[in-house]
């Protein structure tokens, strides 16, 4: 794809003030209490069952050479 025109009007519109951050008015510690520290992305909750990977090589191997899949 092309990118968008430099004078796009859409560009305009969402362009952020040069030396601002977004801001939200939700915060992350009140919609997740208890994700904090750097590992939280490698945790699996409580209870949860982790998805086993039985797919055969050949299965994907397959599919990866369908020319409809790219």
């Amino acid at each position: 794809l092309l990118p968008p025109p430099a004078r796009c009007p859409r560009r305009a519109l969402h362009k952020q003030k040069d030396g601002t951050q977004f801001k939200s008015i939700y915060s992350l510690d009140k919609l997740y209490p208890e994700s904090q520290g750097s590992d939280t992305a490698w945790r699996v909750p409580d209870g949860a069952k982790q998805a086993d990977s039985d797919i055969p090589l050949e299965r994907y191997l397959y599919l990866k050479g369908t020319p409809w899949i790219q």
